[in-house]
């Protein structure tokens, strides 16, 4: 796994496109019969019953939890948790976008890239330091307080939850991801 070190926040980076070949047809059987959430496009979060579906794809769950465990242990952490995954799939169509957020019921966050038509909108990471927000600096260009990564098919990004991170106006026909939040396992 590649880290990328944003904000200075560690970003992980790993490519399976095998992997995600695998996850894309149960994805597109799910997004078949999702109708567009109040995002705008189609996405199954907030349905417990498509994520309770999917955790019983133990390859799909495995390869979240080995993937997290890496990242943690890559920038010298450790979890005082076992964790728990949530998870739904998502498409976006041309000129769909999602504003700045963050997961703060979660300890990870991540995406793996399904399927991108050309044009696919890169993924943002935004500064969210509070202390700009009080202290007169003005940013002289937006890369000072964001930075992004274009993603591939077979693409998984990896971050702590808290990151403020958005996708923009998208420009392509089709956008496919699984979207994954790590959070401590209720015993």
């Amino acid at each position: 796994m590649n880290i990328k070190n944003i904000l200075p926040t560690p970003i992980g980076h790993s490519n399976d496109k095998e992997f995600t070949d695998k996850v894309l047809p149960i994805a597109n059987d799910l997004l078949k019969q999702t109708p567009l959430s109040s995002f705008g496009y189609k996405s199954t979060y907030g349905n417990t019953e498509v994520a309770e579906y999917l955790k019983t794809f133990d390859f799909i769950k495995q390869k979240i939890l080995d993937i997290s465990y890496e990242f943690i242990d890559e920038i010298g952490f450790t979890c005082i948790y076992d964790l728990e995954v949530d998870m739904f799939v998502s498409q976006m169509k041309q000129k769909d976008f999602h504003s700045a957020h963050n997961h703060p019921n979660s300890i990870l966050s991540g995406i793996f890239y399904l399927e991108l038509s050309p044009g696919s909108s890169a993924l943002v990471f935004t500064d969210n330091k509070g202390e700009r927000n009080f202290n007169g600096l003005n940013p002289k260009t937006e890369e000072s307080i964001s930075d992004y990564i274009i993603p591939k098919v077979g693409d998984c990004i990896i971050f702590e939850a808290w990151v403020l991170h958005s996708v923009p106006r998208n420009n392509s026909v089709n956008r496919k991801t699984l979207v994954f939040n790590l959070h401590p396992r209720v015993i």
